[in-house]
């Protein structure tokens, strides 16, 4: 129970963004040196080693504690996060929606939060509020400790702008541009890749460079860019009105729309067999990614951070003009996120 209660306490100094407050009371027994493993989605960040040195010169001074980070990288992530929990190799583990936090947690891989955090780290209950616990809930019980920051989900169509220039082409923010974009330079350099595909494979793995459903965000202001499940969906203006998409004269409009492009080559004919290249775009044999991912992730871009609105609302405008090889086509939103690092394993 100390170990766990060591837990609750990084945790707060995690979240308290290493402000190391006084954790420890003076009744607890800190002689026990303890070592926790965090276990994190993804590839490890730069300087990584040198932030958790840090973090751990903090953890030792006042609760004679140190972490370990342990990234899974994006290769075969989903089965090396499932083994990490069938093995109880972490200590605090990354959760999210996209990676089967409701079924995991249906499943007894982690630990029940609430009783601890009365007991123990009822400073940390506090700061996260009720409505942002009640959101990582899973059959009324808590597992996880939301993220108290929202992210800025930037759905943007990359593109070259050398190209663009040099054809005298639009910028592809409609979908009528798009395609002019696209054709263009494919009339003036037939040789030249335009759009990459994403297979299954390549999806699981998160490394997409198209996908139709991305660009559809750029023709409606739908409240998700997939809609909702069952081809239902919603406008972002107005998300009580919900209708039937597939049903919809849109719909079958939009499927002519992507059958001409594939006619006119826009991409490969055998593009759901051929090995997916998710560097296509940096090496030139794309000229064009939508994929909604950050336009500015693109290091020789400068990283300028748009406006939030802390409600929630999709921002009206951004506080600077967008790097020029890169247009917010789609419309940004910004969303919490409700349940993110880090959930306690179930003690064996």
């Amino acid at each position: 129970m100390m170990n766990v209660k060591r837990l609750l306490s990084i945790l707060l100094a995690l979240v308290l963004c290493l402000s190391f407050c006084a954790f420890a009371s003076a009744e607890d027994d800190l002689s026990e040196e303890v070592h926790l493993i965090i276990y994190e989605v993804g590839d490890a960040p730069a300087d990584q080693a040198l932030v958790e040195a840090a973090i751990n010169a903090k953890l030792k001074e006042k609760l004679n504690t140190t972490i370990e980070f342990q990234f899974t990288t994006w290769t075969d992530f989903q089965q090396k996060y499932a083994n990490t929990l069938i093995s109880s190799g972490a200590d605090l583990i990354y959760i999210a929606n996209w990676i089967n936090y409701g079924l995991n947690a249906n499943n007894g891989a982690f630990l029940e939060l609430d009783d601890l955090l009365d007991t123990y780290a009822p400073e940390l209950k506090e700061m996260c509020g009720e409505g942002n616990l009640n959101m990582c809930r899973v059959n009324g019980e808590l597992y996880a400790i939301p993220s108290l920051w929202s992210e800025y989900v930037s759905l943007g169509i990359k593109y070259r702008e050398d190209l663009r220039a040099q054809y005298d082409l639009p910028y592809p923010n409609s979908i009528e541009n798009i395609e002019a974009y696209l054709s263009g330079i494919q009339a003036q350099d037939p040789s030249q890749g335009l759009l990459r595909p994403t297979n299954t494979e390549a999806a699981a793995s998160l490394n997409i460079g198209f996908d139709l459903a991305y660009l559809l965000a750029v023709k409606y202001p739908w409240v998700a860019p997939y809609g909702m499940p069952y081809g239902l969906t919603a406008n972002y203006d107005t998300p009580s009105d919900v209708y039937d998409y597939w049903f919809s004269d849109d719909f079958v409009d939009d499927c002519k729309l992507f059958k001409r492009w594939a006619d006119m080559g826009f991409w490969s004919k055998s593009a759901l067999s051929d090995t997916n290249d998710n560097e296509a775009y940096d090496n030139g044999l794309a000229v064009a990614e939508v994929a909604g991912m950050n336009p500015t992730s693109r290091s020789p871009l400068p990283r300028t951070l748009p406006r939030i609105i802390p409600s929630g609302r999709a921002p009206t405008s951004l506080t600077a003009r967008p790097p020029a090889s890169s247009i917010p086509a789609m419309r940004p939103r910004t969303a919490p996120r409700s349940c993110v690092p880090a959930s306690i394993r179930s003690a064996p």
